[in-house]
């Protein structure tokens, strides 16, 4: 038992056991156990807001977790802003990667257009959603891309 997570530790068959690549992190092909750390907080008028910290992961050599800051290492993260728990619908798609230069936003900025709402772009580039109304669910669920390309999703209670 880790906090409230059951973890059960299992033998791998040996193509799975990748204890001798763990230095050399392109090898790292995927996480076993992880979670998007975020920040549920009150918006200011009305509603809510989610801000990406970075994700808690297991490391099963060490069997412990450990911390990962968002700082350039999220790809593309997701909101489902009321959670069913049967299907993720992605209501905001966040790029916060500082990969994408000036350059490539100004571009999709001439794309989207003259008309658009340009708070609303600039939210697109940011680990903090735009305000959101309170989910009739009282859940919400982030979906995290690393830049590695591992996936991981967290649930949320929103009262």
């Amino acid at each position: 038992m880790l906090g409230n997570l059951v973890v059960w530790r299992i033998q791998a068959n040996k193509d799975l056991q990748l204890g001798h690549l763990q230095d050399d992190e392109r090898s790292q092909s995927f996480l076993v156990v992880a979670e998007p750390e975020v920040k549920v907080e009150k918006a200011r008028g009305w509603g809510y807001t989610v801000r990406l910290v970075g994700w808690n992961s297991y490391d099963p050599i060490q069997e412990q977790t450990s911390f990962t800051a968002e700082e350039g290492n999220v790809q593309c993260w997701l909101l489902d802003t009321d959670f069913d728990r049967v299907k993720f619908r992605a209501d905001f798609i966040h790029f916060p990667s500082r990969y994408l230069d000036e350059n490539s936003r100004s571009s999709l900025a001439k794309i989207v257009g003259k008309d658009a709402d340009m708070d609303a772009f600039n939210a697109v580039f940011s680990t903090t959603s735009r305000p959101f109304p309170t989910p009739t669910s009282g859940e919400i669920a982030v979906r995290v891309i690393t830049r590695r390309g591992s996936s991981m999703t967290g649930i949320y209670e929103v009262d």
